[in-house]
């Protein structure tokens, strides 16, 4: 069970280059951290395991029901979906299905949850980010699975945003509430990419 502390923040991908700064920054400044990831961050006061399986209702029931068991009936400050990855490849690459269907599973399926999480766990006036990429703003031909699974996380903020408006089916949790997408430039994890140094540079 979560401990009742002052602040809590979910980390969604929080054994990742990116999700372990996060988890480390909150830990840090006092806040309650749990961390959703296929492997665990000592760091974090709590873990979700993410079990690996081809079925996305399968998954996201799995990672709901987890969390849900250990919040109990607490409600979290912000849910921080900073999972994903980079898969590169145009439309003739015969590896396009493969990584197209890996970033798929890593950064639309994450985002859905994450914004399903929120809507069940996430405190009126609290924070719900999501991870997109500044250059799915644009054409991305070199690297089509890339390009399709971010321009869909900006559109799942779209989506909700519009949620959060719609007066014909208010949800009480997203008055208040702040939603985003952090749209990097630059995201390179040194685990990935041996002997590059950790560089991140986000556009709102």
């Amino acid at each position: 069970m979560a401990a009742a502390a002052a602040n809590r923040v979910i980390v969604y991908g929080g054994r990742g280059a990116l999700g372990s700064a996060c988890v480390q920054h909150f830990k840090s400044n006092g806040w309650w951290v749990a961390s959703i990831d296929i492997v665990a961050n000592p760091e974090a006061h709590a873990n979700v395991l993410v079990k690996l399986c081809e079925s996305f209702p399968e998954q996201a029931g799995q990672v709901t029901g987890d969390v849900g068991q250990l919040l109990g009936d607490l409600k979290v400050d912000a849910i921080l979906c900073v999972a994903g990855g980079w898969a590169g490849g145009n439309c003739s690459s015969t590896e396009v299905y493969k990584s197209s269907d890996l970033m798929w599973k890593q950064s639309v399926w994450t985002s859905t949850i994450s914004s399903h999480l929120a809507a069940l766990h996430l405190k009126p006036g609290g924070l719900l980010t999501l991870t997109g990429a500044k250059a799915c703003l644009g054409a991305t031909p070199g690297m089509v699975g890339y390009g399709i699974v971010y321009t869909v996380c900006c559109s799942v903020v779209c989506h909700v945003i519009r949620m959060k408006l719609c007066v014909c089916r208010p949800l009480q949790v997203w008055w208040g509430t702040a939603l985003c997408t952090l749209c990097a430039v630059c995201c390179v994890a040194p685990c990935r990419y041996g002997g590059v140094r950790h560089c991140v540079h986000c556009v709102l």
